[in-house]
């Protein structure tokens, strides 16, 4: 059956849950939606990305990435680069989305904005990922970012 969620607003607002043909609302803010959204807001802070345990836990055994410039990365690449990355602060995100695709798979959807700097302007970025609740905790399965040209905001 196909379902689409829409991710709780800072726990103020009810989640909707679309499926076919029906809208229903509910206030479950730490249902699997909210636990993969969480999950992903860890995945962009800077904590988490130096902390390969909590990489391995969080990023699935079989995960791909395909980067902005069109490099694909596996699990292990990830934790490597982000072991050797800069320390940059988590993002600003919105517009979150939620679409299970199969009883175990959720398609989730999301943007980013970053500053480079203070003073400097957003870069905006849309992100999709699909994580992987077969065993209970979310694991990410695929990634992908696209960087959204300043005429597209």
């Amino acid at each position: 059956m196909f379902q689409r969620r829409e991710a709780p607003r800072v726990g103020k607002e009810p989640t909707a849950i679309r499926t076919i043909g029906t809208l229903m609302r509910h206030t479950e803010p730490m249902g699997m939606c909210g636990r993969i959204r969480t999950a992903e807001l860890e995945l962009l802070a800077p904590s988490t990305r130096s902390n390969a345990t909590r990489l391995r836990q969080l990023l699935h055994p079989e995960f791909l990435e395909i980067g902005r410039s069109g490099q694909r990365w596996t699990r292990e690449d990830m934790i490597e680069s982000f072991s050797a990355g800069d320390r940059q602060p988590a993002p600003e995100t919105d517009e979150w989305d939620f679409t299970a695709l199969t009883a175990h798979l959720v398609l989730v959807t999301y943007r980013i904005r970053v500053r480079a700097t203070p003073n400097s302007r957003y870069r905006h970025s849309r992100h999709t990922a699909v994580w992987d609740t077969s065993s209970g905790q979310p694991r990410l399965r695929f990634h992908q970012g696209t960087p959204v040209l300043p005429s597209s905001i």
